[in-house]
């Protein structure tokens, strides 16, 4: 409706005049609003604000998802379905048998033969190899092929023609047999079948020459290393004969570790026998103490040593002396015990000292019976020093000997580790040479078991796969242009577009659906049904925000947004439910309620404002009885663009206010004029109204922004013109449809 009812009355050429003059006086406008308000107009920054695209924004460009995805596909798939073409296949078998089936074939003895199977894999390393490829085009039938004449390459040059064959050659071998698949694609089914073949048959050729003199003289050398490794291996196993018969023994360890353990023994000894000598020569130092004093300082279990080294043989064989030495024995394990157990005063520590004391005591007594005198240094000195001197010597002679036993067993653990590397390389050289022998004498026996043939139904097509990738591709790159499309596009198209940006979220008041000539919609159609119904829901949501006797600005970011049409159809709804409504119009450049109510040459809000009228003789009645209309006023000899900025305004609203329960005030775009921000701050609540596809979201961001700096209450938004399938009003179609239903029973 604003688009339609924006033009003022009179002639064309008056009409554009009166647009630039009034253009041309917006500035003043501004510059005489802001001293007055100077809050109002700070502007503020503009941001790049970037949609939220959701699978239902995107399908918004279904009709671009679609074009794109058509036109991709039908460039993909002609191109495709020119170009690329179907290939043809033919396989010839080979057959590589074996020629000594006791040796190679898997029997019940001897199972299968590693050799034969790693010979039957070379064999395809073989077949794609160059040497047996070049011959293939030394054939004229190969010549004669389509294949070949497309590959432009000149009789000399067949390096090219070797690596596209070897690329295109599929060579495998069957799992568990002795079949080796050759196959190969072209264009031309007949090309296949004459490629194949020749690559089958240039294969056998050529293995049949394999065998040739470098094939004997490399088993010659063979033959003549292993008898050299032989030799080798006699000369150390001698040399390792002779030091064995030199030590006495092969087990060189076992003779360094007895010398060892002697030389340790005779060193223990020796410590032990100059340990004594020092106690005596202590006593001898200390001739007024007790010999027994002494005696007890002495380790007991060394003294028993030397006591037990000195008893001569014919002593330690005596029956009674062995008995009672080991009484003596037990009597000190049994002290030692109770030691551990019992503290010193106890009966059975005390018991077990006199049991110990006693066994010495029949000890002694038993060796002086057999003539054995006590143990005394004085008398033995001279015997421990001849016996240390036999202990140096002895050690002296064992180290000696291990030296030389070390010598023996280091040169004999080196002629071991060399004995047994020849004996590593002489088994390598046995088994080489009998796979050389094997490989050389009786391989395999190679024979063509089928050669291909033409076949007429193509091996692979790939125009079928590229075609569904053209599709997806196509697809892709529609969604991906509907998505580029969302997210360049600045419309406001949906609510959920409208709170993209704004740092708090924006109440939704209700939508309007689209429709021409809203304003004269029959209420019994479908389209008016779904209006009214809409209306109702902005009324009441409008009523739950607002009190009684207040002032509403319909206000817009940009112009022909419909806030006119919102503003009546709001209007005549709150009437209807017999609210006394007071439409304002306080557009000054547009101003479409006094257009639509053809009051153009009416007092209005100008004359009220400077006076020349009171409230009674400008306001005047519309069709429906609780319903009076404000019309803008006759214009005067002078700009009066900020009329709206005087005081008078203010006290006017408050007069309108009380004798109204609403009071709807129908204003210029917030971005165009500074009108809409001085009546937003003089007013009680402000709605924003905003046109589906129409509204560009950035300048309704600046326009909140705008409101919210000016001090204004936004009491919410409301979008008009959304498309019918809205969930809004889905309930007027179902009904309809019932209906209709209902009339064809």
């Amino acid at each position: 409706m604003d688009g339609e009812t924006r033009k003022n009355p009179g002639n064309g050429n008056g009409n554009i005049g009166l647009t630039l003059r009034a253009h041309g006086a917006l500035e003043d406008a501004r510059a005489a609003a802001a001293s007055h308000y100077p809050d109002l107009f700070a502007v503020p920054a503009r941001t790049a604000i970037e949609p939220a695209i959701s699978f239902r924004a995107l399908m918004r460009w279904k009709r671009t998802i679609l074009g794109v995805t058509a036109a991709l596909a039908f460039i993909l798939m002609a191109g495709i379905w020119t170009m690329v073409e179907p290939q043809y296949s033919s396989t010839a078998v080979i057959r590589v048998a074996s020629s000594v089936p006791r040796v190679l074939y898997k029997t019940e003895d001897n199972g299968t033969v590693p050799l034969f199977n790693a010979y039957i894999n070379t064999q395809v390393s073989v077949i794609q190899s160059p040497e047996v490829l070049s011959r293939v085009f030394d054939r004229e039938d190969v010549r004669a092929t389509e294949w070949f004449g497309s590959s432009n390459a000149s009789s000399g040059d067949v390096s090219r023609l070797i690596d596209r064959l070897a690329r295109q050659l599929s060579v495998t071998l069957r799992r568990g047999t002795e079949l080796v698949d050759i196959a190969v694609e072209t264009r031309r089914p007949q090309d296949a079948a004459v490629i194949v073949n020749a690559v089958a048959e240039e294969y056998k050729e050529f293995w049949d020459e394999m065998q040739s003199e470098s094939e004997r003289q490399r088993l010659s050398a063979l033959r003549d290393q292993l008898t050299s490794v032989q030799d080798r291996i006699k000369e150390l196993f001698e040399h390792k004969f002779a030091l064995a018969e030199q030590m006495g023994t092969t087990l060189h360890e076992e003779v360094r570790t007895q010398m060892l353990n002697d030389l340790r023994g005779k060193r223990a000894a020796l410590e032990m026998m100059r340990e004594e000598r020092q106690l005596r020569e202590l006593e001898r130092a200390n001739p007024d103490q007790p010999a027994g004093a002494t005696q007890d300082r002495i380790d007991a279990d060394m003294m028993d040593a030397i006591r037990l080294a000195n008893v001569p043989m014919e002593v330690q064989t005596d029956a009674t002396w062995l008995r009672y030495q080991e009484d003596y024995v037990v009597a000190k394990k049994r002290l030692d015990l109770a030691k551990r157990q019992f503290g010193e005063a106890h009966p059975s520590l005390q018991s077990a000292i006199a049991d110990l004391d006693q066994a010495r005591r029949m000890l002694r007594l038993t060796e002086q019976r057999l003539g054995l005198e006590p143990y005394s240094y004085v008398a033995n000195s001279k015997l421990v020093e001849h016996r240390e001197a036999e202990l140096d010597d002895s050690i002296a002679e064992l180290q000696t000997q291990l030296a030389d036993a070390d010598g023996r067993v280091q040169d004999l653990a080196r002629t071991d580790e060399m004995y047994n590397e020849q004996k590593l390389m002489r088994k390598d050289l046995m088994d080489r040479l009998h796979a050389l022998e094997t490989e050389s004498n009786a391989p395999a026996r190679i024979s063509l078991q089928s050669a291909g043939l033409v076949r007429l139904t193509p091996s692979s097509d790939r125009r079928f796969l590229f075609t569904a990738c053209a599709l997806l591709v196509s697809t892709a790159i529609g969604l991906g242009a509907g998505y580029l499309r969302g997210r360049t596009d600045p419309k406001i198209h949906e609510f959920a577009d409208i709170n993209t940006g704004v740092s708090r979220d924006i109440p939704f008041l209700g939508q309007l659906p689209r429709a021409q000539n809203i304003l004269e919609m029959e209420d019994d159609t479908l389209l008016g049904q779904a209006i009214n119904e809409n209306i109702r829901i902005i009324r009441t949501m409008l009523l739950q925000r607002v009190a009684e006797h207040s002032a509403v600005v319909l206000t817009s970011p940009e112009p022909n947004s419909g806030k006119t049409s919102v503003a009546v159809l709001l209007a005549r709804s709150l009437a209807a439910m017999g609210k006394r409504v007071l439409l304002v119009d306080v557009d000054m450049l547009h101003p479409s309620v006094t257009q639509l109510y053809k009051a153009s040459n009416s007092a209005g809000v100008r004359d009220v404002l400077t006076g020349k009228a009171t409230d009674d003789e400008a306001i005047m009645e519309s069709e429906l009885p609780n319903l009076h209309v404000l019309p803008i006023g006759k214009r005067g000899s002078t700009p009066d663009h900020d009329i709206l900025a005087r005081s008078s305004f203010g006290e006017a609203l408050e007069r309108w206010k009380s004798g109204y329960d609403m009071v709807l005030l129908d204003s210029p775009p917030v971005l165009s004029m500074a009108d809409a921000r001085i009546t937003a701050a003089h007013a009680d609540g402000t709605v924003m109204v905003l046109r589906s596809s129409g509204s560009n979201r950035e300048d309704a961001v600046e326009a909140f922004t705008t409101l919210s700096n000016a001090g204004a209450r936004l009491l919410g938004t409301l979008l008009v013109g959304v498309n019918r399938g809205s969930a809004y009003y889905p309930y007027y179609y179902q009904q309809r449809s019932l209906q209709a239903a209902e009339m064809l029973a």
